[in-house]
This record gives C-alpha cells, sequence and structure tokens, in this order.
C-alpha cells in the first residue's frame, strides 16, 4: 500500500465493489476468517477495505484472471458508495491499455515480449 497525500493506492486489489456486489462476487459476508481486513488512510480519514478472492473467473475481450482479488471499501461519503473501480493488476504482467483521449476509448493488448 502507498499513499499519495491523501490518496492511498491499493496495488493488490483487481476489482473494488460496492460492499452488496462484493459480497456476490466472493460468496463471503465479511466477517469470515479469510477476508483480509485493513483501516487505510483515504482524503483524510480512515476507511475499512475487506479483500478476497472472487468466485469466478474475470473476462473483458481476451483478456482473463483467474480468481481476482475483489475488494470493498466502507466510503465515508455516500456518494462514492456505489463506485466500482477496475485496479491495475490484471495489466501487470501481459497487457497494456491503450487510452485514445481524443475520442473517449480505451482498449487492451496483450504486451509485446
Amino acid at each position: 500500500m502507498k499513499f499519495f497525500g491523501k490518496l492511498v493506492y491499493i496495488p493488490f486489489a483487481t476489482l473494488v465493489l460496492p460492499r452488496d456486489w462484493w459480497q456476490w462476487a466472493t460468496g463471503l459476508t465479511g466477517d469470515e476468517p479469510g477476508v483480509i481486513k485493513d483501516s487505510v488512510l483515504s482524503w483524510g480519514k480512515y476507511v475499512n477495505i475487506g479483500n478476497a478472492p472472487a468466485l469466478y473467473d474475470m473476462t473483458f475481450g481476451r483478456v482473463r484472471i483467474k480468481t481476482p482479488t475483489v475488494t470493498y471499501v466502507d466510503w465515508p461519503d455516500p456518494t462514492l458508495a456505489t463506485a466500482k473501480l477496475l485496479g491495475n493488476v490484471p495489466f501487470c504482467d501481459n497487457y497494456m491499455v491503450i487510452v485514445d483521449c481524443i475520442r473517449g476509448k480505451f482498449g487492451v493488448s496483450q504486451a509485446l515480449k
């Protein structure tokens, strides 16, 4: 975990979901011993997070992530309560994200080796 001012970077999260979506994706309630819990500083306040592997593989296009780590965040700001965020983990080794800022599009490509 890295801190950038008031922002927190959670490198192990593949997908950040609202708690109810997280419960569906993991099949857990959040109270099980296998859930990795932490309290991290975000925007000057501590927030509770929980991590666990998903029940399912995550795929989009040709990218397949086997049982990704899914995170929930108990955001103090209700406008973030329904946020769904994709982390950088799926792209670390074999893929790159191509962003077309002019047309507002993005794509995923297998990285050249």
